[in-house]
């Protein structure tokens, strides 16, 4: 069911997703090259409306790339790319967060999701390292009824 309740406020439609790697750890909560990290599963289907990423103590073009792992039944577990890739990382205090907005067009399937997909951060690039990273997306919910974890809420 889509949005129809014509009086639904825009931020009643989107949420936002923050993640951040542990701080004050030891180099245990360092993000490395090759790191597949969980960023969240997604509770209702909705659409990746834009989202931006800061770091610090960063080494080497550590590059960021954002997806979905998705489970398809009598497939198994599908990776997707929502269309922002190689997204070069640099530290805070030189270039202030950074804003991704080189998105696909607006309606693209490859900023959709459904429910139950998780999506995910991949990092790529030669022997780099972030001592601190965050990431946020704001999604738009396509439902004005959603569930979050088997709990329907209005």
């Amino acid at each position: 069911m889509t949005i129809i309740n014509r009086g639904l406020h825009p931020s009643q439609q989107t949420d936002w997703i923050t993640w951040s790697n542990p701080q004050n750890v030891g180099n245990s909560n360092l993000v490395l090259t090759g790191a597949s990290i969980l960023i969240d599963v997604m509770p209702y289907p909705g659409t990746i409306l834009s989202g931006k990423v800061a770091a610090t103590g960063v080494s080497n073009a550590m590059q960021l790339q954002i997806g979905l792992h998705r489970f398809v039944s009598g497939a198994g577990l599908t990776l997707i790319t929502v269309g922002i890739s190689n997204l070069v990382l640099q530290n805070l205090s030189v270039s202030g967060p950074i804003g991704f907005s080189g998105l696909p067009t607006a309606g693209s399937t490859l900023l959709s999701f459904l429910a139950g997909d998780v999506i995910y951060l991949q990092t790529s690039g030669s022997n780099g390292a972030a001592t601190s990273l965050v990431l946020e997306l704001v999604v738009k919910k396509t439902q004005d009824i959603v569930s979050y974890n088997g709990v329907a809420t209005n």
